[in-house]
């Protein structure tokens, strides 16, 4: 288990209502004490139901939902479905002491569960979204979500499946317990017509999904056991999407299926034409038989074009993965263009995974040409790639107690990773994570919220930031 869980951000009710005041009504949702008779307009007037609330709300609306427990939204249809400029927000205490912020008056956090579905027969997605533009899902714990083929969504993405999104923001959610047949055991994305893949530069016009600041705990799949981007699954070719995750913690999620299928990725999969990027992630004891933490391949059915990961600031540890393979990142691209496929490993630790068996490696990368750059990053045991040169270091992390799930920086005796790291690599704030709404600025915080660029007493370097994704504190 992780012992250090991120920091919260909340946004206070005032804020909320008057962001919305030029978009929208705000309808307010209450299990305990609401009445889908109501109007939804207050906390004492709340409706009992979200699927009264998505029934009521359009596209510039918002829906505040209060703690405890809401099932699928169509029990027919098997999903929640989002909207177009909707913005849809949980953990808030309701009835007449409704919140002014979505923590308890103590401080505590409040849980608003989607849950998964009652009877195996209605199985499916548990939130859905296509095509959709600017919508927010935040504050939320989704769970025990299960797909199979024959369901919406082809058994991909048991708590969230996602199409040609544009602009669609997680922020603030736990998915825990969910299983997809296929891929994708928490959320599957696959791009669509509001993407133009550019082959010449590999760039995206839209990043379709953000994950911002959302844990993934105990979830299963074929390939990406918590998230996987792309595939043929869905029978029309690929289609190019990309993701960015920031403040991010996957553990304990597996991949099960075989990599002579070119399934992988415990927790991440991703598969031609998608991109990636990472920042202040913490990535660890998943496993998969190949790429326990990472997986990057061509399906079986195309070995063209793998995807492209940036890592900054991430902490790749503890991750499994089957002999003479990579157990925290696996890198499959034989074959494949080198145009649009890369790997960056920027101020990382990818350290201390393959622990369970013995010839496989913390990265490993098999493939014809295709760029794999690491920068300012601390590595263990990698296979097919020179990362020795440069401002990489091989050695110890020293994590406090990586055993017992925490990863911060020891300073006694003092982590090599310590003010070890490159500025030039920080990269940006594209989660507005100190939310000041700033996103072009230097990233500011770690995973943890504290500031990023910090001077350890004693170090004496012209840079200031440590490797990986906690910043260490004296």
């Amino acid at each position: 288990m992780t012992a250090f869980l991120k920091s919260r951000v909340t946004t206070p009710l005032a804020v909320l209502l008057a962001a919305t005041l030029a978009r929208g009504q705000t309808y307010f949702v209450d299990a305990s004490g609401g009445d889908d008779g109501n109007l939804g307009t207050s906390w004492t007037d709340a409706f009992e139901t979200l699927d009264k609330a998505l029934d009521t709300a359009g596209s510039g609306d918002t829906i505040l939902v209060a703690e405890g427990g809401y099932g699928p939204y169509h029990a027919g249809d098997g999903y929640i479905e989002l909207e177009d400029e909707l913005d849809i927000h949980g953990g808030f205490l309701g009835g007449a002491g409704g919140s002014t912020s979505p923590d308890g008056p103590d401080g505590s956090f409040l849980q608003t569960q989607i849950n998964g579905f009652p009877s195996a027969t209605e199985t499916g997605p548990l939130v859905r979204s296509i095509s959709n533009t600017l919508a927010t899902l935040d504050g939320f714990v989704i769970q025990d979500g299960d797909v199979d083929t024959g369901d919406t969504g082809s058994g991909n993405g048991a708590a969230f499946y996602c199409t040609s999104p544009d602009t669609v923001v997680l922020e603030n959610i736990t998915f825990r317990d969910n299983a997809a047949e296929n891929h994708g055991g928490a959320v599957y994305l696959s791009g669509g017509g509001a993407y133009d893949w550019d082959e010449e530069t590999c760039e995206l016009d839209i990043f379709g999904l953000e994950l911002d600041r959302c844990i993934f705990y105990s979830n299963t799949a074929e390939s990406g056991g918590a998230v996987a981007l792309g595939d043929l699954s869905q029978g029309g070719g690929y289609a190019a999407c990309g993701v960015e995750i920031c403040n991010g913690i996957f553990f304990e999620n597996e991949a099960t299926g075989e990599l002579s299928n070119n399934d992988g990725g415990g927790a991440i999969y991703l598969a031609k034409e998608t991109f990636m990027e990472a920042s202040n992630c913490l990535i660890h004891d998943n496993l998969a038989e190949a790429g326990g933490g990472i997986f990057s391949g061509p399906d079986e059915a195309d070995e063209n074009t793998v995807g492209i990961i940036i890592l900054r600031h991430c902490t790749i540890a503890l991750n499994d993965s089957d002999a003479d393979n990579g157990a925290g990142i696996h890198m499959l691209a034989s074959g494949s263009d080198p145009n649009c496929a890369r790997l960056e490993v920027l101020n990382s630790i990818v350290w201390g995974n393959a622990t369970n068996a013995s010839g496989n490696y913390d990265m490993f990368y098999a493939g014809g040409g295709i760029p794999f750059t690491v920068e300012a990053s601390d590595y263990g045991l990698v296979s097919g790639v020179d990362v020795s040169a440069g401002t990489n270091i091989s050695a110890n992390p020293r994590f406090i107690n990586a055993a017992a799930g925490n990863f911060l920086l020891d300073d006694s005796p003092l982590s090599p990773c310590i003010d070890a790291a490159e500025g030039d690599y920080v990269g940006l704030d594209f989660a507005d994570i100190d939310e000041d709404t700033l996103t072009g600025e230097v990233l500011p915080l770690d995973l943890r919220l504290t500031d990023r660029d910090h001077d350890f007493p004693g170090v004496s370097v012209l840079d200031t930031v440590d490797m990986g994704a906690f910043e260490a504190r004296e």
